[in-house]
């Protein structure tokens, strides 16, 4: 069946609304019983007539017109939120604010056994900052069931003349998201990486072409996980396909097939200039004297060492070994000639993780400087791990306890440390 919100047209609503008295409809009230399961609210879709359902769903949302110009003080405008843009409101808001509706408090839920509460009936109420000054968003939440439905159980609501302001402040919202962030490290550090890879193969490629020296570098991400090597690499792969450098990511499995079909040579060319990164290649570049595969590296070193399908070529290595357990055969010059070092973040890494890079949420509700003092030794992997605790306590229980986030992360960190692996576990 077509869904009938669809068919839902400005001059139904008008329409519907002079034709009877407003009221609250059916299935935002509290009081709901079986004996109010009257035809308008009853939804055996199966058997009404398209006509019926259409005057029922004009029905509801005529009354929750009136009801948002109540709360509101001037017409307003009813839209629905995917995830993503309630996502992008939540984070960039303030609040949400649990509130009732104009005749009737909110009614809450509490779930002792999971520790969690939050509101079943009610509005919530988000203030965001836009262009045109502050703007303020609704969200109706109800229970519904097979006897109290309701067509209108997911509605948002703003003010008629800020609601193209808030749809062009979602869209740059989620513009800005996917775009990639520049990586937390020491400038200096991230100047090099930089110069080492995109400067290279654009700044600096003409006079190096005319002077006749080949523009192909070696580079080595290098760190235990959870430091930002992944991060800096997926920077560098934005900041290449920005340029129209041409960028390729080759995994061990890649690679093991290649080798299969002798098409190693043709797995290490790009097009033009560009960034060849090499993941999780520790299994390969180990020294031979551990790993026992010298025909692998000999086969990656050997296609290395090609001049003119390698003119114009980055190879970017990101690996946990250390530098003296990679094979040495890889670190001489010419193959790799660079080690940018990716240690655990310092305290004014954390504070400007924190500071930028956490929403305003969770910014408020926290102290800064005590958290950035509490989480010496973390990496950036386990303080995401952190700020995923706390923002799930936000969304279960509209509130932060730092306290408890960190205790529930160290005790699941010991948890782990202490559990066995392998076979033998039970």
């Amino acid at each position: 069946m077509k869904n009938t919100t669809s068919t839902i047209r400005p001059a139904m609503i008008r329409k519907a609304a002079a034709e009877e008295t407003l009221e609250l409809p059916v299935s935002l009230r509290t009081d709901t019983t079986d004996e109010f399961a009257t035809e308008s609210t009853t939804l055996h879709t199966a058997s009404k007539p398209r006509a019926e359902l259409d005057r029922l769903a004009n029905r509801d949302l005529a009354k929750v017109l009136e009801l948002g110009q109540k709360t509101f003080g001037e017409p307003v405008i009813p839209f629905t939120l995917d995830w993503v843009g309630e996502f992008l409101l939540g984070q960039n808001s303030r609040g949400p604010i649990a509130r009732g509706l104009p005749t009737q408090p909110p009614v809450r839920y509490i779930d002792a056994e999971s520790h969690r509460q939050g509101m079943v009936f009610g509005m919530r109420e988000y203030q965001i900052t836009l262009r045109t000054g502050d703007c303020r968003v609704i969200n109706l939440i109800q229970q519904t069931s097979q006897k109290c439905p309701s067509f209108t159980r997911d509605v948002w609501l703003v003010a008629e003349r800020q609601f193209l302001a808030l749809y062009y402040k979602l869209r740059r919202l989620e513009k800005a998201r996917s775009q990639v962030v520049a990586p937390l490290m020491q400038d200096s550090l991230r100047e090099r990486l930089w110069k080492n890879t995109i400067g290279v193969l654009t700044r600096n490629a003409a006079s190096m072409k005319a002077l006749g020296v080949a523009i192909r570098r070696g580079m080595l991400l290098r760190g235990e996980p959870g430091n930002g090597k992944t991060m800096a690499a997926r920077w560098l792969k934005y900041e290449a396909e920005k340029r129209r450098l041409a960028w390729k990511s080759i995994s061990i499995a890649h690679f093991r097939a290649a080798q299969h079909r002798c098409e190693v040579g043709e797995l290490l060319s790009l097009g033009s200039p560009g960034i060849i990164f090499f993941d999780d290649f520790d299994e390969l570049i180990r020294r031979r004297e551990e790993n026992h595969n010298s025909t692998d590296i000999c086969t990656l070193l050997n296609e290395l060492d090609g001049i003119d399908r390698r003119y114009g070529t980055v190879f970017l290595f990101a690996s946990n070994l250390q530098w003296n357990e990679i094979d040495h055969a890889l670190r001489r010059p010419g193959r790799i000639d660079l080690m940018i070092e990716f240690t655990k973040p310092n305290v004014e890494l954390r504070r400007q993780l924190m500071e930028i890079h956490w929403s305003e949420i969770l910014r408020r509700q926290i102290d800064i400087p005590l958290a950035v003092s509490q989480t010496e030794g973390m990496s950036f992997a386990e303080l995401e791990e952190l700020k995923t605790l706390l923002a799930m306590q936000h969304f279960d229980e509209e509130e932060i306890d730092w306290n408890r986030a960190l205790a529930e992360f160290q005790s699941r960190r010991t948890e782990t440390a202490k559990k066995p692996i392998g076979f033998g576990a039970t």
